[in-house]
């Protein structure tokens, strides 16, 4: 189960971010939100500046289907 937010155009990515997943811990469940055509996954426990670098790398993918999730890479 997740809830869906949306965000105010002009509203930078750290902020989304953060807001996301302070939102998500605060309430104990996912948070998703798309943000400049990548669809974003706050997920429970993790960090914003791991859904920030995600949807860096997400944004500048050549793919049809761009994702980002907070959850940090094991590499």
């Amino acid at each position: 189960m997740y809830i869906e937010a949306k965000f105010l155009g002009g509203e930078s990515i750290e902020r989304a971010c953060h807001d996301a997943m302070a939102l998500a811990n605060r309430i104990g469940c996912d948070v998703h939100f798309r943000f400049n055509d990548v669809t974003c996954m706050a997920l429970v426990g993790q960090s914003p500046a791991d859904l920030r670098r995600a949807w860096l790398e997400a944004s500048g993918s050549q793919s049809q289907h761009k994702i980002a999730t907070s959850h940090p890479r094991s590499w």
